[in-house]
């Protein structure tokens, strides 16, 4: 769904916000198998990739401005309730899922920002906002085809 850029700007806005923490992996697998294995290390293989476009796809349009992580879960379960709901039978186990995934991986792995330090009950519930990184914007956008396909259907 997305083109993921590989050059030298977007390995050193990585290298910078993870302190050097992604370097090794992009160095040897490049940019895509980095962000593809904090998925896929976390979630079941049938919804990794389910759970990485939905909220890719949300994050690239809403992530310039501080919104509750919740808010992004509640929008991924609903687009894909089936897939999710299989693995995590409880939406509230899918949300806090979601939420350490994101504070302890997505965070780490310079995707997201958090805006204050988090206690235990927002990380349950997901109650914390995140942003977008100046990396995830020099990541990626949406590939041309896949807008072509979805604005010609809306």
């Amino acid at each position: 769904m997305f083109e993921v850029f590989e050059d030298s700007k977007t390995e050193d806005q990585f290298t910078k916000i993870t302190k050097g923490a992604g370097r090794k992996v992009i160095k040897e697998f490049g940019h895509i198998t980095f962000v593809e294995d904090m998925f896929y290390d976390n979630f079941g293989e049938d919804i990794a990739f389910i759970v990485m476009n939905a909220f890719f796809w949300i994050f690239y349009h809403m992530g310039n401005k501080w919104l509750p992580l919740r808010s992004y879960a509640i929008e991924i379960l609903s687009l894909f309730p089936q897939a999710i709901l299989k693995q995590y039978p409880v939406a509230e186990d899918f949300i806090e899922a979601f939420s350490r995934f994101t504070k302890e991986t997505l965070s780490n792995g310079g995707i997201c920002s958090m805006k204050v330090r988090l206690t235990p009950a927002q990380v349950k519930q997901g109650t914390y906002e995140i942003k977008a990184t100046d990396a995830f914007g020099y990541l990626l956008q949406p590939s041309e085809y896949v807008m072509a396909v979805t604005l010609a259907k809306g």
